[in-house]
C-alpha cells in the first residue's frame, strides 16, 4: 500500500493503513511522488521506492549477461546510472555499467550487465538516481558473485548428533566394561621361502616338461608320417585318374 511504505520516522507522520484498497503499480508511484512533491527539500527523499535494487540479490552467483532490476524514480527525476565495483576494495572507485540513463523506471529492467568482460569476484552494484536539483538517491547490493570461469569449492559439512543422543565410543570385542584389554602382538610378515626349494621346484617342473615331450613326442612323429603318406597317395591316385582321361 502506499501509506504502509512510507517510513513515518522520517517524515513524522502517522502510518495509515487500508486494506481493502487494491491499488496499481502506477497509482502507488504516482501517490509517493505526490507525497514527496509537498514535501520536497526536506526527508522526504529517504522515502523507499525512489531507488531500488531487486536483483540480483546479495550473494547470488552469476555469470554472463546479467539483468538488473529495480526502480529508479521520484518526483523531480533527472537521470539514473548504474556502476560496479570490487567488494574488497576501500578506495570507493566505481566503474560505470553503460550510459546514464533519463528514463523511469519502476519494478523493471534497469540494464544489461556484462560480466564475461570482468574478473571472477566478489562485486558491489550501485543505483544511483539523480535530481533535478542536483542531489542524488543511492542503492548499494554488496556480495554479487561472478563466476564466468571459476566455481566456488564445495565445502562439506558434517552432520551434527541428534540432540540428547551420545556419539557412540569405539568398543574392543570380547572387552568387558572396566576392564582393559590385553595388548595385541603386533601382525607378523610371512616368511621368504627358501632359495633351495625354489630351485628344487623348478628342477621338477622341468623334469615333469621333459618327461612330458618323451611320452608325447613318438606317438606324435608316427601320426604326422601317416598324414604326411596319405596325403602323397592321394595325390598319386589323382594323377593315374588324370592320365587315364586322356
Amino acid at each position: 500500500m502506499v501509506f504502509d511504505r512510507l517510513d513515518a520516522g522520517v517524515l513524522n507522520l502517522p502510518v495509515m493503513s487500508f486494506p481493502s484498497w487494491r491499488l496499481s503499480k502506477a497509482v502507488e508511484a504516482a501517490g509517493r511522488r505526490f507525497l514527496a512533491a509537498a514535501l520536497l527539500g526536506s526527508a522526504a527523499l529517504q522515502v523507499p521506492g525512489f531507488a531500488e535494487l531487486t536483483s540480483p540479490q546479495p550473494g547470488q552467483v552469476v555469470s554472463g549477461l546479467v539483468t538488473l532490476s529495480g526502480t529508479a524514480d521520484h518526483p523531480a527525476f533527472n537521470r539514473y546510472e548504474l556502476s560496479f565495483g570490487y567488494v574488497e576494495d576501500t578506495t570507493d572507485t566505481w566503474f560505470f555499467i553503460g550510459e546514464p540513463v533519463d528514463t523511469r523506471v519502476i519494478d523493471g529492467r534497469l540494464a544489461l550487465w556484462d560480466t564475461s568482460t570482468i574478473t571472477d569476484g566478489d562485486y558491489s552494484l550501485r543505483l544511483r538516481v539523480w535530481l533535478q536539483d542536483g542531489r542524488s538517491l543511492e542503492a548499494v547490493v554488496s556480495g554479487i558473485r561472478v563466476r564466468n570461469y571459476s566455481t566456488d569449492p564445495v565445502i562439506p559439512t558434517a552432520v551434527p548428533p541428534e540432540a540428547g543422543r551420545p556419539l557412540p565410543t569405539p568398543t574392543v570385542p570380547g572387552a568387558q566394561p572396566g576392564v582393559e584389554a590385553p595388548p595385541q602382538p603386533p601382525p607378523t610378515e610371512p616368511a621368504a621361502p627358501s632359495p633351495f626349494w625354489m630351485g628344487a621346484a623348478v628342477s621338477l617342473t622341468l623334469l615333469a616338461g621333459v618327461a612330458a615331450y618323451a611320452v608325447v613326442a613318438p606317438p606324435a612323429r608316427a601320426y604326422l608320417s601317416y598324414l604326411r603318406m596319405r596325403q602323397l597317395h592321394r595325390r598319386l591316385d589323382r594323377s593315374r585318374a588324370r592320365s587315364r582321361r586322356r
